[in-house]
């Protein structure tokens, strides 16, 4: 028998633990401090090691699927909510009529102007905020979230169907993924996985069947090898843990302690299993 629509709700707030609207907003000024901290290291680095970044970060080609799938069209107006510094904003434009790129981080939109511009794209148009206070008014064809935990409960599905002509769309995790050291820290220093986090596709999916929509999905799967400088790491894990109130001197020494147990000539050598969900639905039956 079908899950009705709050069992889904409340299965889904019991693993995202996102908060109230008021919770998520206060947690997000603090996860603009994490993602100044990545996005001034890569503005520091050469474009060739920029656009490298991205290119290990998202290897996947979802504008070509979204293409092929006809949810993105050359006359299409996107709205990419979480844009960063342009990973599905850039190749969106360069095949669309139009995207607005939302972002919450100075640092993240001032870096995608300039690979705009580089780029030579007028067709992007980028707006400094968050989504919980974003004004639901228009219509973009096709509303976009990657790795976004904006979309965190039914009432922020409706939200975005609200301004959504033709599609939603949100790339989330599947189960498996995982970062080795961040997991790692993790167990250190939280009992239970940290609050606010991208919610597993199935929870989503769940939930906008017993709404009555009939989602897609496409799996994407890779692991992933990097490494970092162990002062960098360590500066990097500490932001990070401070998001969700872990702080100060004994907090400040399991992190380096952990570091220091793991790095190899000064590197911290990381391997991220990223398993991806792409899941697409119209607002409403057409």
């Amino acid at each position: 028998m079908p899950y009705s629509e709050l069992e889904c709700q409340q299965a889904w707030e019991s693993v995202s633990r996102a908060g109230s609207r008021a919770e998520r907003i206060e947690r997000n000024r603090r996860w603009i401090e994490y993602f100044g901290t990545v996005f001034k290291q890569q503005e520091n680095a050469s474009k060739g090691e920029i656009d490298e970044t991205f290119k290990k970060e998202f290897p996947l080609d979802v504008t070509s699927f979204l293409m092929q799938e006809k949810v993105l069209t050359s006359s299409s107006s996107v709205l990419d909510i979480g844009a960063g510094t342009g990973a599905f904003t850039l190749p969106f434009a360069a095949n669309c009529r139009s995207v607005t790129a939302l972002d919450m981080c100075q640092d993240a939109l001032d870096i995608l102007q300039t690979r705009c511009r580089q780029k030579n794209m007028s067709n992007v148009e980028t707006v400094l905020g968050m989504w919980e206070t974003f004004p639901l008014e228009g219509k973009y064809d096709l509303t976009f979230a990657s790795m976004c935990s904006a979309i965190c409960d039914k009432q922020e599905i409706i939200n975005m169907e609200s301004i959504t002509g033709e599609y939603c769309c949100l790339l989330t995790v599947a189960r498996g993924s995982h970062s080795l050291h961040r997991r790692g820290l993790r167990k250190r220093l939280m009992d239970a996985p940290p609050p606010g986090l991208s919610s597993d596709v199935i929870y989503i999916y769940n939930m906008l069947y017993a709404m009555g929509r009939f989602p897609n999905i496409k799996y994407y799967q890779e692991c992933q090898h990097s490494h970092m400088p162990a002062d960098e790491a360590y500066n990097i894990y500490r932001i990070y843990f401070k998001i969700f109130g872990l702080c100060g001197e004994e907090t400040d020494k399991i992190i380096r302690d952990y570091i220091s147990e793991h790095a190899t000539d000064g590197f911290l050598y990381d391997e991220t299993q990223l398993n991806s969900a792409l899941l697409y639905w119209r607002p409403r039956e057409k």
